[in-house]
């Protein structure tokens, strides 16, 4: 496990109070490391499509500069605060069915690429799109494509959502080839749009039942089961070996630190079950994937005997297996403008990690 801490933002977030307080003298040691921070992100959802497709041009241009910008003006302030990973929802094709997608929100429903008659239409979510062409025109380091639901085409009941609490994925059972096509043709249209994703998730928090009754719905989303990733992720890697592209899986987006190691459900304790060198489900071997496991931070940083206890408990089992963490989906990015504008964000951040 690569293992970095750098002070910045330790000392972003002790400035007001040393400001405050009386005159204090830090000395850094730069050789004594403690945590890698390979990135620090944002992501698109869900309201970048309705900015990204209808807000005036020079209103979009602010927030870009706000996210992406490593700059700084005549006086020495920063532009931005510089995002070094960005995230790209793949949407399942709820926009295109309107109050029929039974999602409540019209935001939070997004279009397909792929089109009912299995032709494409790269012309769609356009607002999305235009944010991932800024983070790429502002050098972002690190382009994400992730999935909250297969698309409509390919689900069990026709939605971006599930209407039965059971647990298991959404996705029809013959349909995990056509579903791994699909991603792999996204990420190749990207690729030869020069927007390369260095990596791809097809599965995100799957840990939640995603389960609504048709009109209830809040979002786009799928369970799935330990067994159903490892599925999903060797046919999608396949999908992207037949097609010669280099982008890595990473997986598996668990909605809730704990289920990494921990939990006693279908999909928990994933760092044992889909990371161990070998066992049934495990993705040993599997080109596209990398030894990084990905969770979601949500809920674990209330309070700091919580905060504390989840992130003493993570690195042990990551250091026995000889994996890297990667925590996913950390910040909403109308919250980072929000409090890079109030000149907070780093303070807020520093606790997610």
């Amino acid at each position: 496990m690569k293992i970095v801490l750098k002070y910045l933002l330790f000392i972003a977030c002790l400035l007001p109070e040393l400001l405050s307080a009386q005159t204090l003298t830090i000395t850094i040691d730069a050789k004594n490391t403690a945590q890698t921070i390979d990135n620090i992100g944002a992501s698109g959802c869900w309201f970048s499509e309705g900015i990204g497709k209808y807000w005036p041009i020079e209103k979009r241009e602010r927030m870009a500069e706000l996210l992406f910008s490593k700059e700084a003006g005549p006086d020495g302030t920063l532009k931005g605060i510089g995002l070094s990973a960005w995230r790209f929802n793949i949407g399942a094709g709820t926009a295109e069915q309107g109050d029929s997608s039974g999602i409540r929100d019209f935001r939070k429903r997004v279009e397909c690429f792929l089109n009912s008659d299995g032709t494409y239409n790269w012309d769609k979510q356009a607002g999305y799109q235009w944010f991932l062409r800024k983070a790429k025109d502002y050098k972002v380091e690190n382009l994400i494509a992730f999935v909250n639901s297969p698309p409509v085409q390919f689900t069990q009941n026709g939605l971006g959502y599930k209407t039965v609490k059971d647990h298991k994925a959404n996705l029809k059972a013959d349909k995990y080839d056509a579903y791994a096509y699909f991603l792999a043709e996204v990420v190749k249209h990207f690729d030869q749009q020069k927007l390369h994703f260095n990596y791809l998730s097809p599965v995100n928090e799957p840990q939640w039942d995603w389960a609504n009754q048709p009109g209830q719905a809040s979002r786009e989303g799928s369970p799935w089961s330990n067994e159903e990733i490892y599925h999903a992720i060797t046919v999608v890697g396949a999908a992207l070996t037949k097609s010669k592209l280099t982008t890595k899986i990473l997986t598996p987006e668990a909605g809730q630190l704990d289920y990494l190691y921990g939990n006693n459900t279908a999909t928990s304790q994933q760092i044992q079950t889909l990371f161990a060198a070998n066992g049934k489900y495990s993705f040993n071997g599997l080109k596209h994937v990398p030894k990084i496991v990905a969770g979601h931070s949500y809920f674990t940083e209330n309070g700091d005997n919580n905060l504390i206890n989840v992130r003493k408990h993570r690195p042990i089992r990551l250091l026995n297996m000889a994996l890297t963490f990667g925590s996913q989906n950390t910040l909403c990015w109308p919250m980072v403008i929000k409090k890079a504008l109030r000149g907070d964000a780093a303070r807020w951040i520093a606790r997610c990690f």
